[in-house]
């Protein structure tokens, strides 16, 4: 069993807030950032109006590649803020990052 962050309850949905960021970044932050080694940022653009959902492509950086993994979410456009579907990854050091 692996240990996780106290804010993860598995796959679900999820909406970023501050002071950690409101959405989850469209670069790469780089290895070691938002509190984890491997962090999580998408590929893909965003939905740009509101309650248009879409399948993002998410990679997750680690030294110099700033896609060592990949995968699928789905993000929602709220209006003023986005939701997320996040699924969970095989170790605790892939975490999704928020800017």
């Amino acid at each position: 069993r692996q240990i996780r962050p106290g804010d993860w309850r598995g796959n679900g949905w999820y909406r970023m807030m501050r002071p950690a960021g409101t959405m989850i970044p469209s670069r790469s932050p780089g290895q070691k950032r938002c509190g984890t080694d491997l962090a999580g940022w998408t590929t893909s653009r965003h939905p740009s109006r509101r309650g248009e959902s879409s399948v993002m492509n998410i990679c997750f950086a680690w030294g110099n590649n700033s896609c060592h993994m990949r995968g699928r979410i789905t993000a929602t456009n709220c209006g003023d803020y986005y939701v997320y579907y996040l699924v969970e990854q095989p170790f605790i050091y892939y975490r999704y990052c928020a800017v």
